[in-house]
């Protein structure tokens, strides 16, 4: 689930634009998707950002400490992605 998806469930399900477009406050925009969340917990799409969102967090954990050891990202011609 991408950001932009996210974002597009959220503007549809609390009737709300994003904070960004300047119709509504930033305040306005975190209580209604803290609501949201509050009212339907198990909600699909909601559930499948979460996943994604700590996946891209681990990711980058990950990527930080293999920088940190000094390896280098390499993209192989195949198009694999391998740390040396």
């Amino acid at each position: 689930m991408t950001k932009e998806k996210w974002i597009a469930h959220i503007e549809e399900t609390t009737g709300l634009s994003r904070p960004s477009q300047g119709l509504t406050s930033r305040e306005e925009w975190d209580r209604a998707c803290k609501q949201h969340l509050a009212d339907y917990p198990k909600c699909p799409v909601c559930q499948a950002r979460r996943k994604t969102a700590r996946a891209q967090n681990q990711r980058r954990a990950r990527e930080e400490v293999y920088r940190n050891l000094g390896l280098k990202k390499v993209r192989s011609i195949s198009g694999k992605t391998y740390w040396e």
